[in-house]
């Protein structure tokens, strides 16, 4: 019987898999916290007569973390929340950071009304109003020659 102690690269990667995706629950006493950074949440995208719908789904979100730009028919919807939370337990102190960002951005048609673009948030879902421009009506007219 031959006994070979070098490791395959199968057994390596599962080996490197196992000691850096698994959670190190039992050395810490929890689950480490995660960065949750680079998060695209799902968007919906409905045309109207008036305008365009933009649906952003955000649950548990504060629309004060929200921020609605438009710059060279350029339009941003970006999302940045930090939380920090504090643990003492006898004389040991823990503390704890979040962050929960996300931006995404969109290319305005010439037809978008972009001064009157309205947005709210509400049951989870930030809503984003994209008016059409008003038509402009092309009257026919008669030029006499001079």
């Amino acid at each position: 019987m031959h006994y070979n102690n070098q490791l395959s690269r199968k057994q390596a990667a599962n080996l490197w898999e196992d000691l850096f995706s698994t959670s190190l629950k039992g050395f810490f006493g929890e689950e480490l916290p995660k960065f949750d950074t680079g998060y695209l949440p799902p968007i919906n995208i409905h045309e109207t007569d008036k305008g365009y719908a933009v649906e952003v789904m955000a649950p548990g979100a504060d629309k004060a973390d929200f921020k609605i730009n438009v710059e060279k028919n350029q339009l941003t919807v970006s999302y940045e929340k930090k939380t920090e939370t504090q643990q003492t337990e006898g004389k040991m102190l823990r503390k704890e950071f979040s962050l929960k960002t996300f931006k995404r951005s969109f290319t305005l048609h010439d037809s978008i009304d972009s001064e009157n673009i309205d947005a709210k948030y509400e049951n989870g879902i930030l809503k984003v109003t994209l008016p059409k421009k008003a038509e402009k009506t092309v009257t026919a007219k008669s030029i006499d020659i001079a």
